[in-house]
C-alpha cells in the first residue's frame, strides 16, 4: 500500500486569497503590460517611420546600405563564431593542425548535409508528383471538387 502524501497548506507568499490583492496584482501587471505598449508605439513611431519613410524616398540607396550592412553583420558573426570555436579548441589541448583541419572540413561536412536533405525533399516531393499524378480522382479532390 502506498503512502498518500500530504500538499504542503502553507500559503504562498507572492498569491493573495482576497479578491482586493488579486485586483492589485492584475492592476500593476496590466499597467506594466500598457506602459510596454506605449513604449514600443513611441519607439516605432521615432525609428521605424523614419526608416521607412527614408527607405520609400531613396531606394537605391536604401537597398545598397542594407545590403552592405546585412552582408557585414553576418561576416561578423560567422567571424566571432569561428574566433570563440577555435579558442575553446585551442584552450582544449588540441593542435593548430586539428584545429585547421576541423575549420576547414566542418563546412564540407555541413554542405554535404544541406545537399543530402535537398535530394531527400526532391525524392519526396518526385515520388508524392508520382503517386498523385496518375490518380486524377485524387488530384481533383485535393484541389476541392467533389
Amino acid at each position: 500500500m502506498k503512502k498518500k502524501i500530504k500538499m504542503n497548506n502553507t500559503k504562498n507568499s507572492y498569491e493573495s486569497g482576497s479578491i482586493k490583492g488579486k485586483m492589485k496584482e492584475l492592476s500593476s501587471i496590466s499597467f506594466f503590460t500598457l506602459i510596454a505598449a506605449i513604449m514600443s508605439l513611441f519607439l516605432a513611431d521615432l525609428i521605424f517611420f523614419p526608416l521607412a519613410y527614408y527607405s520609400v524616398r531613396n531606394v537605391d540607396i536604401f537597398n545598397i546600405v542594407f545590403k552592405y550592412t546585412g552582408m557585414f553583420f553576418i561576416t561578423a558573426v560567422l567571424i566571432i563564431l569561428l574566433y570563440l570555436k577555435v579558442r575553446s579548441r585551442y584552450r582544449d589541448g588540441e593542435s593548430a593542425g586539428s584545429i585547421i583541419k576541423y575549420v576547414l572540413l566542418r563546412p564540407v561536412q555541413y554542405l554535404g548535409l544541406f545537399f543530402f536533405i535537398l535530394l531527400l525533399v526532391s525524392l519526396i516531393i518526385m515520388i508524392i508528383y508520382f503517386l498523385f499524378s496518375s490518380n486524377y480522382y485524387h488530384l481533383h479532390r485535393i484541389a476541392g471538387g467533389v
